[in-house]
């Protein structure tokens, strides 16, 4: 029910950030760093809800401890800091390696899955969100590289509307604009 997020949330955001976490993101995320004081704020806030209200797993003996958390969040939260209407709500858990994993599971096509996959992370409809630590962590520390977490984070917003086609849902007026941006 949206009033006991709400309510939640608010209780939340009560309490100071942890100085772990700010002294975190201002040494280790190179974004963070880049913003004002309000928006930085504004990415906190975003990123302890999506800490707090989210499930995280370390795998292949990676243990993600809450700095690692809340640096993936922060990124994550990037891509929706001006953006009230989603805090990632459909993705239910994160899952970070060490490295890049191989998957068993590579779709050849017409439905024949054979062989396995090397990847650095990995988004999936309503369901979690693969990463590989040490690439989260490299790009969160420098501008020009590619970005996992925004990568497969971009991905779980493009997925909410039920199709994967690069276009995640807006407001009405805002498609035109949208097509217009990545066309140009």
């Amino acid at each position: 029910m949206w009033f006991l997020r709400r309510r939640r949330r608010r209780r939340l955001l009560a309490d100071p950030i942890p100085a772990i976490w700010r002294r975190t993101l201002q040494e280790h995320m190179v974004h963070y760093r880049m913003l004002g004081p309000a928006q930085r704020k504004k990415l906190e806030d975003k990123a302890r809800i999506f800490v707090a209200e989210t499930d995280w797993e370390g795998c292949g003996g990676l243990d993600l401890d809450e700095r690692k958390r809340i640096l993936i969040a922060a990124n994550a939260c990037l891509l929706v800091l001006e953006n009230d209407a989603t805090l990632f709500e459909a993705v239910t858990s994160v899952i970070v390696y060490p490295a890049g994993v191989v998957i068993p599971e590579s779709h050849v096509g017409n439905g024949i899955v054979a062989g396995e996959t090397p990847i650095l992370g990995q988004a999936r409809f309503n369901g979690p969100i693969i990463l590989s630590w040490s690439d989260s962590i490299h790009a969160s520390q420098r501008i020009g590289t590619r970005n996992v977490v925004l990568h497969e984070f971009a991905h779980a917003l493009d997925m909410l509307n039920g199709t994967v086609n690069g276009t995640p849902p807006m407001r009405k007026g805002l498609h035109d604009v949208w097509v217009e941006t990545c066309q140009s």
